[in-house]
C-alpha cells in the first residue's frame, strides 16, 4: 500500500542516524526508496555505503543521481528522484531524522483511503512533533503533505508562487521540496485548512511525524551551519533566521508532549 520515500546524501557529516531512519521506514511500508548523487565530494561516499545497506535489505531500493549540490534545487530534485522509483499506491515522503509509530499504520491506511474516495484530494496534512532538548519535550507541532497518492502529475519541486528572478526562491514561502503538479501549482491537500495543530488534533487523527533533528543541539547548530550557505545562495540575499549559537537554542521555550512515542 505505501511507498516510502527519502533523499539520503552528506552522510559522512553524521547529522542523523540514517540506519535508524532506514530501520524505522522498512518496518513501516512495503518499499523505502532512498536517492543518493554519485557526485565526488562529499557525496560519492553515501552511494555506496546505501548501495551495500541495500543488499542486504530487500525493501530498501536506491537510485543515484547525477545531480548537483550547486544546482539551487538540489534536494527537492533528489526526492523527486525517489519518488520516481515508487511503485505503491500511495506514498510517504519522510526525511532522515523523521519517524513513524508503525503500531499507527491503520490510522494512515484510514487516512490513504479518505483521499482515495475523494477526487477534491490527491494528499493529505500530517503533524509532525518537533521534539527538542529531550525525547519528552516538543518545541512545536506543524503539518506537511507526507502522504499522497502515487499520481503522474506530482512531483517534488518548486511552487510557482515562491520561484523569483534568476531561479532565486522566496524561502518565506517555500523549499524546493513541495509537492506540486506538473503546472508547478500546490497539491491539493486534506486537512490543509488546519493551521495551528496541536497535541489534541494528534489524537483524535491518530497519527503524527516525530521530527529529531532539534534533538541534539550541537547536531542542529552542525546542520544550521551547513545549510546556511544553501539558503543564502537560494535566496539571493543572507537569510536570518537560522540560529548558530547554543546561547539561542538554550532560549526555545519547551513543553512536554505526553505522547506515547514511536519506538515504547
Amino acid at each position: 500500500m505505501f511507498s516510502l520515500y527519502t533523499s539520503l546524501y552528506n552522510l559522512k557529516n553524521g547529522f542523523i542516524d540514517w540506519k535508524g531512519a532506514l530501520e524505522n521506514f522498512e518496518d513501516f511500508a512495503e518499499e523505502v526508496c532512498v536517492a543518493t548523487t554519485s557526485m565526488s565530494e562529499p557525496f560519492g561516499y553515501d552511494a555506496k555505503t546505501l548501495r551495500e545497506y541495500a543488499v542486504l535489505h530487500p525493501r530498501v531500493k536506491i537510485i543515484v543521481t547525477d545531480f548537483s549540490f550547486d544546482d539551487l534545487a538540489f534536494d527537492g530534485k533528489l526526492k523527486n528522484a525517489a519518488l520516481s522509483i515508487c511503485k505503491e499506491p500511495f506514498c510517504i515522503l519522510l526525511d532522515g531524522d523523521e519517524r513513524v509509530d508503525v503500531r499507527h499504520r491503520v490510522n494512515w491506511e484510514t487516512i490513504a483511503r479518505t483521499i482515495e474516495k475523494d477526487n477534491k484530494w490527491d494528499a493529505a496534512f500530517i503533524p509532525v512533533v518537533d521534539l527538542f532538548n529531550t525525547d519528552r519535550e516538543y518545541k512545536s507541532i506543524g503539518q506537511k503533505w507526507y502522504l499522497h497518492k502515487n499520481l503522474p502529475n506530482l512531483n517534488r519541486g518548486i511552487v510557482n508562487f515562491a520561484k523569483k528572478e534568476n531561479n532565486k526562491i522566496d524561502i518565506k514561502r517555500s523549499d524546493t521540496c513541495e509537492l506540486i503538479y506538473d503546472d508547478n501549482s500546490l497539491v491539493r491537500s486534506w486537512c490543509m485548512n488546519v493551521t495551528q495543530p496541536d497535541l489534541e488534533y494528534i489524537k483524535f487523527i491518530g497519527c503524527c511525524v516525530w521530527h529529531l533533528g532539534w534533538l541534539d543541539k550541537e547536531k542542529r547548530l552542525k546542520s544550521n551551519n551547513f545549510w546556511q550557505k544553501v539558503w543564502d545562495n537560494r535566496a539571493g540575499f543572507e537569510v536570518k533566521n537560522i540560529i548558530h549559537s547554543k546561547e539561542k537554542l538554550d532560549k526555545i521555550e519547551y513543553w512536554p508532549h505526553g505522547l506515547k512515542l514511536w519506538y515504547e
